[in-house]
């Protein structure tokens, strides 16, 4: 990420769901210091939750989607921050999902 973010101009964090208070904040003060970019914390976004079926996890590939429709600029880096537990259909777990540009 730190290649990527020569390239960008700020990191928003999009909290999906609801995240113990100061998670965020505490994450962007970190991130903005390794990285060397402002880091802002997004107010919640209201998306479309999908489950995958028989498991309780949420469908990362869903939340991608999301994420992206969100995005605003090409130059500001938009991570989403999940309070679920997220997964693919053939793993049963993913630390994250992204893609680029």
């Amino acid at each position: 990420m730190v290649e990527a973010a020569r390239l960008a101009e700020a990191v928003d964090l999009l909290p999906l769901g609801r995240l113990p208070a100061g998670t965020l904040e505490r994450l962007a003060a970190r991130l903005s210091r390794r990285v060397e970019l402002a880091c802002h914390v997004l107010s919640s976004a209201d998306v479309p939750v999908r489950r995958i079926p028989n498991r309780d996890q949420l469908d990362a590939a869903a939340l991608l989607e999301a994420v992206e429709a969100r995005a605003a600029s090409d130059t500001r880096l938009l991570v989403g921050v999940a309070a679920e537990d997220i997964a693919v259909p053939l793993f049963t777990f993913v630390f994250g999902l992204a893609r680029q540009g």
